[in-house]
């Protein structure tokens, strides 16, 4: 693990809106250990009565590292992702529209919680970019239901990314946490791509970078321009 983290160097494919960042995995080590549990163990060596120092880390965050970590090594090219500051349980994600749906190029920032009890549950999602769909509030909450039905322990962060860029391929009306965009979905589908394409242009329209190089071999660098909201039509 340690050998992987001190080698890790890689730029994320696609940034997008406030997202600025540098990640440092390495230094994020050695700065910032309070998120360890830490069990001191001596134990006695038969033959030179050394002393050994155990230090165990806590299965949920080896976890949760291990996790961003891979997303780092190998990023896709529809989302983005990042711990908030020093907890490894807040995320921050941006996520690209599916083509050929009214979400299509938007850019879409997705807050995640993770739970104590991960990976045995689904983290909580809210979209702090406005978005208009059946399954997702004007609050940005995500239907929950949709998440724990088909979840288990050995689902990741990238695959409930993965699950909510199908609900905005193919909404779920049928589970609706907005009913009257529900009923909309249904019965006038026309109308409903229309306020779609219309709101992802005015709320979710961003200057994507796309970084072709390495800038240094160890930072992890987020960069996002937003554009002025409802600038254009």
């Amino acid at each position: 693990m340690a050998t992987t983290i001190n080698k890790l160097k890689v730029i994320t494919d696609f940034t997008a809106c406030t997202h600025k960042q540098t990640y440092n995995i390495q230094k994020w080590h050695q700065h910032h250990p309070n998120v360890y549990k830490k069990q001191m163990s001596q134990q006695q060596n038969e033959n030179n009565n050394k002393t050994t120092k155990t230090i165990i880390i806590n299965n949920n965050v080896q976890i949760t590292l291990d996790e961003i970590t891979d997303i780092m090594k190998t990023p896709p090219n529809w989302f983005s992702a990042a711990v908030v500051g020093e907890n490894l349980y807040k995320w921050k994600a941006t996520l690209l529209g599916p083509e050929g749906s009214p979400f299509e190029k938007g850019t879409f920032e997705i807050d995640l919680d993770i739970p104590n009890d991960y990976p045995f549950k689904p983290p909580a999602l809210k979209f702090t970019t406005k978005i208009y769909h059946p399954n997702i509030k004007s609050d940005g909450s995500v239907c929950s239901e949709l998440l724990s039905q088909s979840w288990s322990p050995q689902l990741k962060i990238q695959d409930v990314l993965l699950t909510i860029r199908s609900l905005l391929t193919e909404p779920n009306p049928d589970v609706p946490l907005e009913a009257d965009i529900a009923q909309q979905y249904k019965t006038d589908r026309n109308a409903f791509n229309k306020i779609a394409k219309e709101w992802t242009k005015k709320y979710a329209k961003y200057i994507i970078i796309r970084i072709s190089s390495l800038i240094s071999n160890e930072s992890i660098i987020f960069i996002g321009i937003p554009c002025e909201v409802g600038a254009t039509k």
